[in-house]
């Protein structure tokens, strides 16, 4: 079963690339809120195209007043929860490439949320998507 998840996450490295940038390239970074979105509209709008990419991905979503996300898959048995957050701290200066990009070189991915959390929940979207398609 392990070789079936591997092939498939091989599979999809191009894809998970392009969605980590996809994330990237929103600047959510918190704003005073409203109704429906309580942590600024930059916040909302990432949290929106999370759960566009796990929809074109086939799975069920949710959001809860913009507070938060869900991605479902399922109906039976457990559950298994995966927690990530869509939000980013201030870029700050000092940038050799430009932190809302998502500018891959050399085989690494630089932009703001790359390693915490966007790209982590690119990951797990995808690592989702395996167990699905494995069966």
């Amino acid at each position: 079963m392990d070789h079936i998840l591997n092939d498939l996450i091989e599979q999809y490295k191009e894809e998970i690339i392009k969605t980590t940038q996809r994330l990237i390239a929103h600047p959510s970074l918190y704003e005073e809120g409203r109704e429906g979105a309580p942590f600024g509209e930059p916040i909302e709008a990432a949290l929106e195209e999370v759960l566009s990419v796990a929809e074109e991905l086939g799975f069920e979503t949710r959001n809860h007043e913009g507070y938060a996300g869900t991605v479902k898959w399922g109906q039976k048995g457990k559950q298994i929860g995966i927690l990530t957050h869509i939000d980013v701290v201030p870029p700050g200066d000092g940038w050799t490439y430009r932190p809302f990009e998502g500018t891959l070189d050399n085989g690494r991915l630089y932009g703001r949320g790359s390693l915490d959390d966007k790209g982590p929940m690119a990951a797990a979207l995808f690592a989702m998507k395996a167990v699905k398609e494995s069966g």
